[in-house]
């Protein structure tokens, strides 16, 4: 995959290996991995640059994986990924030091408009910890819907599994993610 998406104030592109150091020290944080199911902290570089070997093997069809990039420097991660035809899971990552800042928001409004038009998502969904509130409102501020709880969902970092929630994103309301990838600070 070789798209790359513009905001106001960033770059999404795809992971490449020279940014396995710089993800290290932005995402191998417990506050942040705790966040996700798959990723468990400590991760470290081996880790990382294992998941983008893994994110450059991705069907573009079915997949799509970006670094959250402010200033060219990688500051999260970003990607939508296939759960049945036609919808697509929403999941990220940012830095605590540039948590609070709308780039979330932004570059969610960003990959989901990418999902529109590019890989023809009839809906987005997001799955995420009920505890999740900084989520939950990037979420709700890119135009998704609270759907209801879901199963819970394991946490490699918190070693258990957690209660979700379910917020979706209809074709018809992706009019919502196109404002969010336009906000500016």
């Amino acid at each position: 995959m070789s798209v790359r998406l513009t905001t106001p104030r960033l770059v999404l592109r795809p992971p490449v290996l020279a940014d396995a150091q710089a993800l290290v020290a932005a995402l191998d944080h417990r506050s942040v991995l705790r966040e996700t199911e798959s990723w468990a902290y400590p991760s470290g570089a081996g880790v990382f640059r294992a998941r983008i070997e893994g994110f450059a093997r991705q069907d573009p069809r079915h997949d799509a994986t970006f670094a959250i990039c402010r200033s060219g420097v990688p500051v999260g991660l970003i990607g939508l990924h296939r759960r049945k035809r036609r919808v697509f899971g929403l999941g990220y990552m940012l830095s605590p030091r540039y948590a609070g800042r709308g780039l979330v928001t932004e570059a969610a409004g960003a990959v989901c408009a990418y999902g529109f038009e590019r890989m023809k998502a009839e809906a987005i969904v997001a799955n995420v910890f009920t505890d999740n509130l900084a989520s939950r409102r990037v979420l709700e501020k890119t135009g998704f819907d609270f759907r209801g709880e879901v199963a819970p969902g394991w946490s490699a970092t918190r070693r258990a599994n957690f209660p979700r929630v379910e917020y979706a994103l209809e074709r018809a309301q992706k009019a919502a993610c196109y404002k969010a990838s336009e906000r500016s600070a």
